[in-house]
């Protein structure tokens, strides 16, 4: 018997170019790993510090 709540499978028939993955270095695991020792009010924070500086060094 089925509620509704099952996953639907949407992937492409044909198989779909994927970017390369970069292994990521030493200080960006760190920096993952302090991100999501933060709780969400400390979280958001650092999303808008960070969102403000992309959009700071765009304008340069």
């Amino acid at each position: 018997m089925s509620d509704g709540n099952e996953a639907v499978c949407s992937q492409p028939g044909e198989r779909v170019a994927q970017p390369d993955r970069e292994p990521l270095t030493l200080l960006e695991r760190r920096l993952i790993r302090f991100y999501r020792d933060l709780d969400e009010r400390q979280q958001a924070f650092v999303r808008e510090a960070v969102e403000s500086l992309a959009l700071l060094k765009k304008r340069e």
